[in-house]
């Protein structure tokens, strides 16, 4: 069984009391913070959402809430979007912290990687890292060898999706023109704030960590 909910990054001790004796291992599949950030800002910004955590009151985070006209999806300024641990949600739900839209999305990326390696650490889960990167540039190589780390069969159906994965196309940001999708962040309004999130502690340090493992 595959739980890839993204959420689970924070959900190991849990599924392993609910499976106690099975055989039980992590695929942890990183892309690099500064695309993955430029990601996240964007969903935040998508006009249908991805929400979860709800506020009874209008959310204050700068490159969101003051985005667009007053009437554009005013719901969606009551709910944080994705995958939110519990010190974000409680930093701009119950303290009512002002924040920036990238040091949300910054926290959202360093607290799933910090979680998923100290909870893997603590409850001794094998964990095998993919980089994103890897997959992106080979991803029939990698497809089968995620498959022989995993003892799985590498399936027809699956070496097919694997040929057809360059071409999935991006799911909330238009394309720009001579861009690859990959790098689009580095043109975009997020940029600049971007370098200083991945730049401030505790993220180089983190990255440092998860290329070690690789």
């Amino acid at each position: 069984m595959l739980l890839r909910d993204p959420s689970n990054a924070w959900r190991l001790p849990f599924w392993r009391a609910v499976f106690p004796t099975r055989d039980f291992r992590v695929l942890h599949l990183l892309r690099d913070a500064a695309e993955s950030i430029q990601g996240l800002c964007d969903g935040w910004n998508y006009p249908f959402g991805f929400q979860t955590f709800p506020s009874d009151e209008p959310l204050r985070i700068r490159g969101y809430t003051d985005r667009g006209p007053r009437t554009d999806a005013i719901w969606k300024r009551h709910r944080l979007n994705f995958s939110v641990d519990r010190t974000l949600s409680d930093r701009i739900l119950v303290d009512k912290e002002p924040s920036s839209l990238v040091d949300a999305c910054g926290h959202q990326w360093r607290s799933a990687h910090e979680r998923i390696i100290g909870d893997a650490e603590g409850l001794g889960l094998p964990r095998a890292l993919v980089r994103f990167t890897a997959l992106r540039d080979q991803p029939l190589r990698w497809f089968r060898e995620v498959c022989t780390t995993l003892d799985l069969e590498d399936s027809p159906s699956g070496v097919e999706f694997a040929h057809a994965f360059s071409s999935r196309r991006v799911m909330t940001t238009a394309a720009v023109v001579g861009t690859t999708s990959h790098e689009r962040w580095r043109s975009s309004p997020y940029a600049r704030e971007i370098r200083r999130v991945i730049s401030s502690d505790p993220f180089p340090d983190l990255i440092r960590r998860l290329a070690a493992h690789s």
